[in-house]
């Protein structure tokens, strides 16, 4: 395992916060479009993070990681991000997508380097 990994893992974890906080802030006016686009951001973080560690992505460490933190994602970003725009009758959904976007990402990121710093021991 690369000695260097958490640091590269946050910064994978920065970049896809980056590319999410763009991408909702972006799709902010039409609801739920940027929900498939924030997935694929996860699911790459997640993937390139697992690959960091050296580990190859059996079944079970994919059900873990993808099931329960992409079910967590799916919930925040789309009930949670997209009621909250759709309350506000999108007045604030440039404002409340991106910053919800960005803490899930980097939640997910988070999650997964917890996760996987546990599977190792």
């Amino acid at each position: 395992m690369d000695p260097n990994h958490h640091s590269t893992a946050r910064n994978t974890i920065f970049w896809c916060v980056v590319a999410g906080t763009i991408i909702a802030f972006l799709l902010s006016p039409i609801p739920c479009a940027s929900w498939p686009v924030l997935m694929a951001i996860e699911i790459y973080m997640l993937v390139r993070i697992v690959k960091l560690y050296d580990y190859e992505l059996d079944g079970k460490l994919m059900l873990t990681i993808f099931g329960l933190l992409l079910g967590i994602s799916a919930v925040l970003s789309f009930v949670v991000g997209d009621l909250i725009a759709l309350l506000t009758a999108m007045l604030f959904a440039p404002v409340v997508k991106p910053i919800v976007a960005a803490l899930v990402i980097w939640g997910l990121g988070e999650g997964a380097i917890y996760i996987l710093d546990r599977h190792g021991e």
